[in-house]
């Protein structure tokens, strides 16, 4: 699975606007049944505080692929310990061989502009198919890029990736009787 992760962030002080970014980028690989997790470091921040209205999280960028998301569930962690899931959830799907994500998400007070035919609301439960593209804006699966209003700004972010293997388990040989 490739994974290439970009958080922007907003910060405006009175007259003056400016940007930061952080970013982590991959490849990584995330085996099945597994959950690996990568911290991002935010330091600088003038304005540490989340709290603050003249700031927040305005985006969040990711890119990857997985030949069944059904079994994949990605999450964004605060410094503060705020948890959105962006990916999920984890259930049944077809196979999504050869697709490949590169996706936003936006706070749930802007517009998302999904794929074509697909919910706003990003869910692991819709017609992706195989050989597919995707290049739309979502809102979280679970929770809103305004969750993130508290806390403290500087300090390690977390992107949590679950490979479920939910698909692959077969049952054990009592099961069957």
């Amino acid at each position: 699975m490739l994974i290439v992760v970009l958080i922007t962030t907003v910060f405006s002080f009175t007259l003056v606007y400016s940007e930061a970014q952080c970013a982590f980028v991959g490849p990584v690989t995330v085996p099945p049944g597994q959950t690996q997790s990568f911290s991002l470091e935010v330091v600088g921040a003038i304005n540490n505080d989340l709290s603050n209205p003249d700031q927040g999280i305005c985006g969040v960028f990711l890119e990857f692929s997985h030949n069944l998301i059904g079994e994949l569930e990605i999450n964004l962690i605060s410094p503060s310990g705020t948890v959105v899931n962006m990916v999920g959830s984890i259930v049944p799907t077809n196979p999504t061989n050869l697709t490949r994500w590169n996706v936003s998400f936006v706070p749930c007070g802007d517009i998302a502009s999904p794929d074509n035919g697909f919910s706003p609301i990003w869910s692991n439960n819709q017609p992706w198919g195989i050989l597919g593209n995707f290049v739309g804006s979502y809102y979280p699966n679970n929770g809103c890029l305004e969750d993130f209003n508290i806390g403290p700004v500087n300090g390690f972010w977390q992107i949590e990736i679950v490979n479920s293997c939910l698909l692959y388990t077969s049952p054990s040989p009592r099961d069957r009787t």
